[in-house]
C-alpha cells in the first residue's frame, strides 16, 4: 500500500522487487480505476517493472494477490511521458473501460543531473473477466 508522499506525490516502495497499490484507488479487478506502481531497477538489480516499457496493446498479464488469487489485465495502451504529464494522467479513468489498471514505472531517460529520470511508462489496461 502507498499513499502520498512528502512531495505530495505518489509514494514508491523502498524494495526494488515489490509494487505498491494506491491507497486512493480502487483494488486491482474492481469497478474503477487503480493504480499501482514500482521500480524499474535500482543501482544493482532490476526491479519489478523493469520490462513494463515493453508491453504492447493486446498483451494480457495476471496479478497475483497476498491471498493467492489472481486477476488478469489486458493492455490497452503503453505511453512514455514527462513526470509532470504522468502525474496528470495516472490518476485519468477511461469511461470505455469498467475495471481499469494503470502501472507507473521510471522511464529510459536517467540523468545524472537531476539523480533520476525524466520521463515514466505509464500502462492502461482493463481486466479480462
Amino acid at each position: 500500500k502507498v499513499g502520498i508522499d512528502q512531495h505530495n506525490a505518489m509514494a514508491v516502495p523502498s524494495n526494488i522487487h515489490l509494487s505498491g497499490w494506491y491507497v486512493k484507488s480502487v483494488a486491482p479487478g474492481q469497478t474503477g480505476l487503480s493504480v499501482i506502481d514500482g521500480h524499474s531497477g535500482g543501482k544493482y538489480l532490476d526491479g519489478i517493472f523493469k520490462h513494463l516499457a515493453d508491453l504492447k496493446v493486446g498483451d494480457k498479464f495476471t496479478i497475483e494477490f497476498g491471498d493467492k488469487s489472481k486477476k488478469t489485465f489486458q493492455v490497452v495502451s503503453v505511453n512514455h511521458y514527462s513526470v509532470d504529464e504522468t502525474t496528470k494522467r495516472m490518476l485519468e479513468k477511461n469511461p470505455d473501460i469498467k475495471k481499469q489498471l494503470n502501472l507507473i514505472t521510471c522511464g529510459t531517460n536517467y540523468s545524472s543531473d537531476i539523480q533520476g529520470y525524466k520521463d515514466r511508462v505509464l500502462v492502461v489496461a482493463k481486466s479480462v473477466e
